[in-house]
């Protein structure tokens, strides 16, 4: 009886924190000490079907019911509950603001909010969580605070709050999944510039730390589950689950990008990775990551952890235990089983703590009624204050109250052109952030293959009856060199075909070059033309590696070697 006394004293340090996504429920049961965090329980049901999706809770009762199930068989007893909550209509943004002091950050962030996001505010809950204090080098007294802002829907924050009074739960707190990812791998680096990459079902969070300091943090609609349903589709298999466990025991996932489905399927992810990778390193003056982290219940499945060491400019290890953090050795829990529930166990480190809207009101009208006398001396003093001015207006001359109205309308007119040229000029600004974000990655994504997908419409725009192209191939990137071969049924089509392809708007002027044009007998014995074309591409990527000057004089390179002046004269004939 004394244990049970004593561990019923140390429940409001004990927390249960719950984590929804769009297939399973996934809950912790852990404690909070001076030594760290200690996990008691963790588990994951299925979600009810159609009864969540993309944040949004669309059935409570059946979410509760299976959720009240799953506690009661696992023991837990704990209603002190944390949600950690994440949806694509969450909205978040990385700003820097003065350095004031902590009790006024959070008004002065609700007072830019529309500055920082193109949305109704009223509509949305704003919070933030502090990332670093910033310190110029040359004034150590000139500071800046860098944030994290999140604006959550307002309607989304109350269905989480009914569902835990439908469930029988007490919120202690929601957070954010990035906020709560942020908690714990902050410490779980060994360099001084890492990435995180944190593979979840549905989704990926990517964060970018500099010295525990997060300088990034971007989610990816890629997750553990592409893998999976490439391999229940290469298997016939209709479980997730055993496709799952299948991916646990054999290395499907090869070392490199191969062609298999299976592995294509992580392509997407792991070059989405590299991109925000080398993102990183164009705004770090070409500093490159020093390691890459694989984190979450991903780090299962063979072959994975190779894959990324082998398509990503950094050393790629997988975290099995996470620092800080121990498993309760009465109820058995593996270790290596902590990192399938980071959201989870970082949300009770420091959770943002998101009210609705109208408790926030209530909050606010509760706490004015302790101080009600002085209220009621203040409401009689103005209205004394409130009879004498109306008095003193009874006997102001007419005239003058009309002037006043006037000049009244006209400042209110001027006001309300200032704001809307005010109005625009957020838009303006928040647009131009946007699309400089926007700007940044597709520099990063350009090559030169870019302008096939245009040169291959054209060319069959220009394409005469009675020619057919074989074959194409772009076999020298790096000089924009096209080589296609094709068959016709007579010389004057080729040379038709050749004379609008140098006009394409793709290529430059006399850049189009014939190798061979012959005269063969196909497979029924009847007479057609083979030929063969180059084509230097104009391209904007090309112009930038110093190759115009290549293309606008016609040269043909390595590819246009033994290209005669006879040969491209040929299909005049």
């Amino acid at each position: 009886m004394a244990k049970k006394e004593k561990l019923s004293t140390n429940q409001k340090n004990r927390f249960l924190t719950i984590n929804f996504n769009n297939e399973f429920i996934k809950c912790v049961e852990l404690s909070k000490t001076n030594k760290g965090l200690i996990v008691h329980k963790l588990f994951s049901i299925t979600m009810p079907e159609r009864a969540y999706r993309d944040g949004i809770i669309r059935d409570r009762n059946a979410i509760a019911k299976e959720l009240t199930i799953a506690l009661q068989r696992n023991g837990v007893q704990t209603t002190n509950t944390i949600f950690t909550i994440s949806s694509s209509k969450i909205a978040t943004k990385e700003v820097i603001i003065p350095a004031v002091k902590p009790n006024k950050v959070a008004a002065l962030v609700k007072s830019n909010a529309t500055d920082y996001f193109p949305v109704n505010i009223e509509e949305y809950v704003i919070d933030h969580t502090v990332l670093e204090t910033i310190v110029n080098p040359d004034d150590k007294k000139d500071k800046k605070l860098k944030l994290l802002v999140i604006a959550v829907p307002s309607k989304m924050i109350e269905d989480y709050y009914d569902f835990a009074s439908t469930a029988g739960l007490k919120v202690a707190s929601i957070d954010y999944l990035g906020n709560s990812t942020l908690q714990i791998l902050r410490t779980q680096s060994d360099v001084e510039s890492s990435v995180m990459i944190q593979i979840e079902n549905d989704s990926t969070i990517i964060s970018v730390f500099e010295n525990d300091i997060l300088q990034l943090q971007r989610t990816v609609p890629y997750g553990k589950t592409m893998v999976v349903k490439a391999v229940m589709e290469k298997r016939k298999i209709y479980s997730y689950d055993v496709a799952l466990d299948i991916l646990t025991k054999e290395t499907l996932v090869h070392p490199e990008f191969d062609g298999d489905e299976v592995t294509e399927s992580m392509k997407f992810l792991v070059n989405n990775v590299q991109r925000i990778m080398d993102y990183q390193s164009s705004r770090n003056s070409g500093k490159p990551i020093e390691k890459a982290y694989i984190v979450g219940n991903a780090t299962l499945i063979l072959g994975l952890e190779d894959l990324f060491k082998n398509s990503l400019n950094a050393p790629v290890e997988s975290i099995s235990f996470l620092k800080g953090v121990t498993a309760d050795k009465k109820t058995y829990i593996e270790e290596t089983h902590l990192t399938t529930y980071i959201a989870n166990i970082g949300a009770v480190i420091d959770p943002i703590g998101f009210t609705p809207k109208s408790m926030a009101v209530e909050s606010t009208t509760s706490r004015g009624g302790n101080s009600s006398d002085a209220m009621a001396g203040l409401l009689n003093a103005l209205t004394i204050l409130g009879i004498v001015a109306a008095v003193f207006f009874v006997v102001v001359p007419l005239y003058q109250r009309n002037k006043a109205a006037s000049e009244r309308d006209e400042a209110q007119a001027e006001l309300d052109r200032v704001v809307v040229i005010e109005q625009v000029l957020e838009e303006f600004n928040a647009a131009k952030t946007a699309y400089n974000d926007v700007n940044d990655f597709y520099q990063l994504s350009r090559n030169e293959y870019d302008i096939i997908p245009s040169f291959i419409a054209d060319m069959e725009k220009i394409l005469p009856q009675g020619v057919c192209l074989n074959s194409f191939e772009f076999n020298n990137a790096e000089e924009g060199l096209v080589s296609f071969k094709g068959t016709s049924t007579n010389k004057t089509a080729v040379a038709k075909f050749l004379l609008q392809a140098e006009e394409l708007t793709t290529a430059y002027g006399n850049a189009s070059f014939v190798s061979t044009i012959d005269d063969v007998i196909d497979e029924n014995e009847e007479e057609i033309v083979e030929f063969q074309c180059t084509i230097i591409l104009k391209n904007d990527e090309l112009e930038n590696r110093g190759y115009v000057s290549k293309a606008e004089n016609g040269e043909a390179a390595s590819s246009g070697e033994g290209v005669t002046e006879e040969t491209q004269a040929a299909p005049a004939n």
